[in-house]
């Protein structure tokens, strides 16, 4: 099982992928927050991945991903972005990220939290 968290200011965005990805087999989304509580919440329900919104109003991406990199056991990172600004997405592949990917904007937002981790019969770590 991908244990994967969503960082996102927007609400309705990590919703509409939260579903997404539920139906998944292999894929738990364990957590969604926007990205003033990304290190903490990814530090409190320890993903395998995370899906990054790299631009925010509160904590940019580019910062949350330089506090996951600083963790102990740092998570994948897959940046999220519907902006073309070439600064951002240099500075994000410089973070080591290993993909990034577009999305289409929204305006809701509001902060999640973890979800139930699965069985320890059923976790394992992606190779």
């Amino acid at each position: 099982m991908i244990r994967v968290a969503v960082v996102d200011d927007e609400q309705l965005v990590r919703s509409g992928l939260r579903m997404i990805l539920g139906t998944a087999p292999d894929i738990d989304v364990v957590a969604d927050c926007g990205g003033g509580e990304a290190v903490n919440t990814v530090r409190r329900c320890a993903p395998d991945v995370v899906l990054l919104d790299i631009r925010m109003p509160d904590v940019d991406g580019l910062t949350v991903l330089r506090g996951l990199r600083a963790l102990a056991q740092p998570p994948a990172v897959a940046m999220l972005t519907t902006f073309d600004a070439d600064e951002y997405l240099a500075a994000a592949l410089r973070g080591a990220p290993p993909a990034s990917c577009s999305r289409t904007p929204t305006r809701s937002s509001s902060y999640g939290q973890c979800a139930p981790s699965p069985p320890a019969a059923a976790s394992s770590t992606p190779a």
